[in-house]
């Protein structure tokens, strides 16, 4: 009887993570063209267009990666950067593990790779609102159609870009990810410094690219990240 509850509470967060990352599916595909496109203007090859796109899985700022190669940045600077740019991957791993504490350490291990901004999004809000679900079960149905769809992009985009240039579909980003990171971020509300972090985003990243230019991608966030965990770290103290 237990087992069939189980099975069955499993396949509801299965078919409620499969419904919540049709949107991620969307915007995931016209990153994941644009980021195919864009590897095949620099040179790369199909194989290691799809390679970066698995292993790295960082969005738009795959395209900082992107660029360092291109240009035959020094190794040791494109390590840095794809390491500086996953670490924080390590947060959210930590801020999901108490919800997937009943799940084995190898699971969780095969899963992480898949882990995103915004399927971390959807699934951490889920963590806080929803109790009665399994939450690794909802979060591999996030994860796992938005990852899939994103290196079949990124392949995709990588054979069509001598049809399409990659600015077409950047433009088409431009227009799709604010929309879509601002709804992200009204899904955190009440939480003030996700919605304040994310507004500071918009405004201080045209100037962080007149002063870093590509690597603000990288530079901003990192500054935002600091100063709301600094702002955060003296109120706890007080």
């Amino acid at each position: 009887m237990m087992d069939t509850k189980d099975n069955t509470l499993a396949k509801a967060s299965w078919i409620a993570g499969l419904k919540d990352s049709r949107p991620l599916c969307v915007v995931f595909l016209f990153v994941g063209i644009s980021l195919g496109a864009l590897c095949h203007e620099s040179g790369f090859g199909a194989l290691q267009a799809a390679a970066q796109n698995a292993l790295i899985y960082a969005g738009p700022l795959q395209i900082l990666i992107i660029d360092l190669a291109h240009k035959n940045d020094m190794m040791l600077n494109i390590v840095v950067a794809t390491l500086v740019i996953n670490f924080r991957f390590i947060l959210m791993s930590m801020s999901l593990a108490p919800y997937f504490k009943h799940k084995s350490v190898r699971s969780i291990l095969l899963a992480l790779p898949m882990l995103a901004s915004s399927s971390f999004t959807v699934t951490y809000i889920k963590c806080k609102t929803t109790h009665n679900m399994d939450l690794f079960t909802y979060y591999l149905g996030v994860a796992i159609p938005s990852y899939a769809v994103s290196i079949l992009a990124c392949v995709l985009g990588y054979y069509i870009s001598d049809f399409y240039h990659s600015s077409t579909f950047t433009d088409i980003i431009i227009m799709i990810m604010p929309l879509y990171l601002l709804v992200l971020t009204a899904k955190r509300w009440p939480q003030r410094a996700p919605v304040f972090a994310t507004i500071a985003g918009f405004l201080l990243m045209p100037f962080g690219e007149m002063l870093f230019h590509k690597m603000a991608l990288l530079i901003v966030p990192f500054i935002i990240g600091g100063t709301v965990y600094v702002i955060a770290f003296f109120r706890r103290r007080r």
